[in-house]
């Protein structure tokens, strides 16, 4: 079997369709898929930010997930039985990171699905020649999916992280730190992100192993979006990712009405912008105002009309 050439991450904010992309690559083989080493409830041991820039701190902590030097949280469950069995044999997460480590990296590379890691990702693609995948979605998608799943967002992850309110996030700060609505809350954390991840797409524009995508263009032309990436990563697209692709966007849904987290067959067209049926206007006012200096390299004013 043909070994992919590089290490692949998919990032870009939570909810941006991350989890999707990364399954559609797996179709491809020749990776092993792990899931958000960056998250700082379930990533790897020594990740303690929500969103962790790249320090001096997390850029050793890297360098060894790299070497093989990494063990995944084992978290915390409900289920007494469920409990001992991770501390006995790991949970889902760290039992794949184990194969990797002692068989998988003889034949596969790292697939990274991790949202989480968006402020590392430029580190790792100049110190570890990874191929990244920046996904970037809509601020009113966004806030759209927030509010669906009921998640909130804790600033004080960012304000701790000096390194990053010193390079990025100094004209942020005082809001972050005040007190806000939820619009504006899932505004300032779409422009805290994409602040940063806009500045690496710039600087990474003509680098080969750097592809930035819009949820939006995967949701409205899927097959010719995917054969796209899959060009960029080197690989053929294949039939059975083709199969995957058409019946997981061809579906009736477009949004579930639960707080499920993943839910794969959707009607991607009319889910692209479906939010225009869901806010209000003084909503997106309050979203735009916020996110508005760096949304417009990506979308246009046509694309906040309700």
């Amino acid at each position: 079997m043909k070994m992919p050439i590089k290490h692949v991450m998919v990032t870009g904010a939570h909810r941006s369709g991350t989890s999707y992309v990364g399954r559609v690559i797996t179709k491809s083989r020749g990776y092993t898929y792990l899931t958000e080493p960056c998250n700082h409830q379930w990533g790897i041991e020594g990740i303690n930010h929500f969103y962790p820039y790249p320090s001096d701190y997390y850029k050793n902590l890297m360098d060894d997930f790299f070497r093989g030097n990494f063990k995944y949280k084992q978290g915390v469950y409900e289920n007494p039985v469920v409990n001992i069995f991770t501390k006995l044999v790991g949970n889902k997460l760290s039992m794949t990171g184990t194969y990797y480590k002692y068989f998988g990296k003889r034949y596969t590379r790292m697939l990274l699905k991790d949202p989480l890691g968006a402020y590392l990702s430029d580190y790792l693609h100049d110190r570890h020649d990874v191929s990244v995948l920046v996904l970037i979605r809509h601020p009113m998608a966004f806030s759209v999916s927030q509010k669906r799943m009921g998640w909130r967002t804790d600033f004080s992850q960012l304000l701790s992280q000096t390194d990053l309110i010193k390079s990025y996030l100094s004209e942020e700060r005082e809001m972050m730190a005040g007190n806000l609505t939820y619009d504006e809350e899932n505004g300032l954390i779409w422009r805290c992100l994409y602040k940063v991840l806009h500045d690496y797409n710039t600087k990474n524009r003509t680098s080969d192993r750097w592809l930035c995508v819009r949820h939006e263009d995967l949701c409205l032309d899927p097959l010719p979006c995917f054969e796209k990436i899959v060009r960029f990563l080197g690989l053929t697209m294949n039939d059975k990712m083709r199969r995957f692709i058409v019946k997981t966007t061809s579906g009736a849904t477009v949004q579930p009405e639960n707080r499920e987290y993943l839910h794969f067959a959707r009607d991607s067209r009319r889910l692209a912008y479906s939010w225009k049926d869901r806010v209000t206007q003084k909503e997106t006012d309050v979203i735009r105002s916020i996110t508005e200096d760096i949304a417009r390299h990506y979308y246009d004013d046509d694309s906040w009309e309700r």
